[in-house]
This record gives C-alpha cells, sequence and structure tokens, in this order.
C-alpha cells in the first residue's frame, strides 16, 4: 500500500519504543505533541487513513535511524516491514543519546496488522 511520512527523525527527549498503529485523533494528538512540540499537526481522516509510528528505543550512536519499508495486505489483514538502519563496518560515528522514529500516514489498514519480528538490520555505508 501506499504511505507518506508524516515525521522522520530522532528525539532527544521523547523516550519512544514501540511500533504502532494509530487510529484515533485522540492518539494521533498525543503523539504529535510528544514528538513534534509546538508544531501544527496534519488533518488526518481516521474514517479513511491510519497513522503507523515506527520507533525502536534509545540508541546511543548517531547516525541509527528506523523507517516503515513497505506496508502490505495479505489474506488476512495487514503486514507492516520495518528496518532499523545502522552506520555499517568501520565507522566510527559519535556517541549520541537518541530515541530514532519514523511516522507515516496510508490508506486504512485491514485487521489484524501486524509488524515484521524482529526488525530488519540494514548497515548503511560511511560518509
Amino acid at each position: 500500500l501506499p504511505f507518506g511520512t508524516l515525521l522522520k527523525g530522532e528525539s532527544r527527549t521523547a523516550v519512544i519504543a514501540r511500533a504502532a498503529v494509530i487510529t484515533s485523533a485522540d492518539g494521533f494528538s498525543s503523539l504529535w505533541s510528544e514528538l513534534n512540540p509546538g508544531q501544527p499537526q496534519p488533518t488526518i481522516d481516521f474514517d479513511e487513513q491510519t497513522v503507523i509510528l515506527a520507533a525502536v528505543g534509545e540508541r546511543i550512536e548517531a547516525g541509527d535511524s528506523v523507517e516503515v519499508r513497505r506496508v502490505l495486505p495479505v489474506a488476512r489483514g495487514t503486514v507492516i516491514e520495518l528496518v532499523e538502519r545502522i552506520p555499517g563496518n568501520f565507522c566510527s560515528p559519535a556517541e549520541r543519546r537518541h530515541y530514532p522514529y519514523h511516522l507515516v500516514v496510508t490508506p486504512r489498514l485491514e485487521a489484524p496488522v501486524r509488524f515484521t519480528s524482529p526488525i530488519d538490520i540494514e548497515r548503511v555505508p560511511c560518509g
């Protein structure tokens, strides 16, 4: 299924370590204010759309990130593929405590929704 990024980055303060499907305006509003305080919130039509959060918790090296890679309709529900991107071999990233996340919007998903587990790891070349 197609999806669009609402926010992608890292937080130094919002301690988020979960993958989640957000299906209500209240849940989205709370999450948005935690990740992007003081910024206007996009309008989501929860009758037609679903928001997905990918967050892997605290990481201690600069360069770690997470992303929603694919949203796949399957015979019974939906599978969401997440990928954690980490610095490759021989990289020397600086130590930095942060919480990577990716927040996307997609057409409304068919239940049940499940995330791939374990999260796929992708090594990213240095530079």
